[in-house]
């Protein structure tokens, strides 16, 4: 599909394409990466998009309010780390099963995105 866009359309390889595409496939492999470990770890987890979700809600919540940018990723970035680092310790100390811990995970990230008063 490269090539035959790269053949097919004038602007494709352009270094600003180049550079967007990369941006925007960046965060999908940082994704894959998580989940190749967990899939390793013969785990499956579910909750992964959620919490790159919630993550990214927040921070771009903040900075449409007037929040500086690096305060609002690092208020994202903390989220999701807490939220994975939850995850992992049930999933790993308490051994609830991934499959069970994980829609469980997801009603706290649906419940937390519906409070207001965050924001």
């Amino acid at each position: 599909m490269f090539i035959a866009f790269s053949a097919l359309l004038r602007d494709f390889l352009s270094s600003g394409n180049i550079l967007t595409l990369l941006r925007n496939v960046s965060v999908l492999g940082m994704l894959g990466l998580g989940m190749s470990t967990v899939v390793i770890g013969r785990g499956i987890d579910l909750s992964m998009v959620a919490t790159l979700v919630i993550g990214m809600s927040w921070a771009l919540k903040m900075t449409s309010l007037g929040v500086s940018f690096n305060l609002s990723l690092i208020v994202g970035s903390s989220f999701a780390l807490v939220a994975g680092l939850i995850v992992g310790v049930v999933i790993a100390y308490a051994e609830i099963p991934a499959v069970f811990c994980n829609p469980g995970n997801g009603t706290g990230h649906l419940r937390i995105r519906k409070c207001r008063s965050i924001f």
